[in-house]
């Protein structure tokens, strides 16, 4: 179990490190105020210390062997690839179908594999999740996002 701690504090580091340097190249500070670099900034730092504190958690601690269900069982397993894969099917069909009916489809895609579909609730909540989030986000504070070939 060590090990995996030590190899999840130094990712965590690598990647605050990865992403700090990405930001110099943001404005820290403008004359208004703080610039759109001072917030990843922080986050990157926050992220970095706290992975020194999980090194340094895992590396003086006594090695303890991993748990007899640490990994995911078949079912957990094929849940959370089909979680992965909705994300990824998302990511790639945002343009073409548009927020709305990208969402629709990830919001009931999810709930079904998690197991969680009930035959009023679920439609009724993956279509006020996809529609009210694209109406909060267009109307009410006034980002765009992005609209298929179908006008959703």
């Amino acid at each position: 179990m060590r090990r995996v701690h030590q190899l999840t504090g130094l990712a965590c580091l690598l990647l605050a490190g990865f992403l700090g340097y990405n930001t110099l190249a943001l404005p820290y500070y403008t004359r208004l105020g703080p610039g759109p670099g001072f917030f990843p900034r922080w986050l990157c730092a926050i992220l970095a210390a706290l992975a020194l504190v999980i090194l340094a958690r895992a590396s003086w601690s006594k090695d303890e062997p991993l748990p007899s269900n640490f990994f995911p069982e078949r079912r957990g397993g094929l849940r959370i690839a089909i979680v992965i894969a909705a994300l990824i099917a998302v990511a790639n069909t945002m343009s073409i179908l548009g927020f709305q009916l990208a969402m629709l489809a990830f919001y009931l895609l999810v709930l079904a594999a998690l197991g969680r579909w009930r035959w009023i609730e679920t439609p009724v909540l993956a279509v006020l999740g996809s529609f009210g989030c694209y109406y909060a986000f267009s109307m009410w504070l006034n980002q765009p996002l992005p609209t298929g070939r179908l006008g959703f």
